[in-house]
């Protein structure tokens, strides 16, 4: 992705370069939404928020069942 030119860019640049994986499942946009890291500045304006809240089977499947991110990804 070129320089972001504006805000809504720069926080999907921001949050892609954060969580994405490529070699876990997901797109990087999955892998956004399924990003758990509330402590995180950004989290409440990522581009995906989920539109549930993820169970540990949603997560594991994003994981692909292996573990990944940095624990970014984790269930309650």
């Amino acid at each position: 992705m070129p320089n972001p030119t504006t805000r809504s860019e720069a926080i999907s640049a921001k949050c892609r370069d954060c969580i994405y994986d490529p070699g876990a499942a997901g797109t990087w946009r999955q892998q956004v939404a399924g990003c758990e890291s509330g402590n995180c500045p950004l989290f409440d304006f990522r581009p995906f928020p989920p539109k549930r809240k993820l169970t540990s089977a949603d997560l594991q499947k994003l994981r692909g069942g292996t573990e990944g991110h940095g624990g970014a990804l984790q269930a309650d």
